[in-house]
């Protein structure tokens, strides 16, 4: 069953606002810490989740549109329509979620990668304006590499170090 939305033309033109965390009501998702590791450097930055937009091929977009129309139907019971897409996002990003960088992007401001291995992973890029440095949800999904755990993934990325450092 494909998931659809449909979409104004109102919220068509919004697709940079910002979604609210759905415990904090905070625009912030996260505050992704300075981290540095082999000579790959994390700056720190706040991360939001934008509404966003999907398509036109089925691979392009981001933010919660393009999360629930890419990644709706893998998501099963963790997210059943597009206003949940918050919740989800927000479910990845605890405590408990590590930041990893794509072997194939680890120099050039590289998206970074937070896996939890009890919901997937979160793909953020990185957006410089006047010295600082603020993060942008791609997408999100539950990676089967993310789901096997923190070993399994490394795989398929280098671990730079947690979400949350103590």
């Amino acid at each position: 069953m494909k998931r659809t939305i449909i979409v104004s033309t109102e919220v068509e033109d919004s697709k940079n606002q910002i979604l609210c965390h759905p415990d904090s009501g905070l625009k912030e998702f996260a505050q992704i810490p300075q981290l540095e590791k082999d000579g790959i450097v994390i700056p720190s930055g706040p991360a939001f989740l934008q509404l966003g937009w999907h398509g036109p091929n089925k691979t392009k977009g981001e933010g919660a549109r393009h999360i629930w129309e890419r990644h709706g139907q893998e998501l099963g019971n963790r997210c059943s329509r597009i206003e949940e897409v918050p919740r989800y996002v927000a479910n990845i990003l605890t405590k408990r979620a590590q930041i990893f960088v794509g072997l194939e992007s680890v120099y050039n401001d590289p998206d970074i990668e937070i896996v939890n291995p009890r919901y997937g992973k979160v793909v953020m890029y990185s957006e410089r304006t006047d010295g600082a440095v603020r993060y942008f949800i791609l997408t999100a999904y539950a990676d089967r590499y993310a789901l096997r755990g923190f070993r399994e993934y490394e795989k398929k990325g280098i671990l730079i170090g947690p979400l949350f450092p103590k």
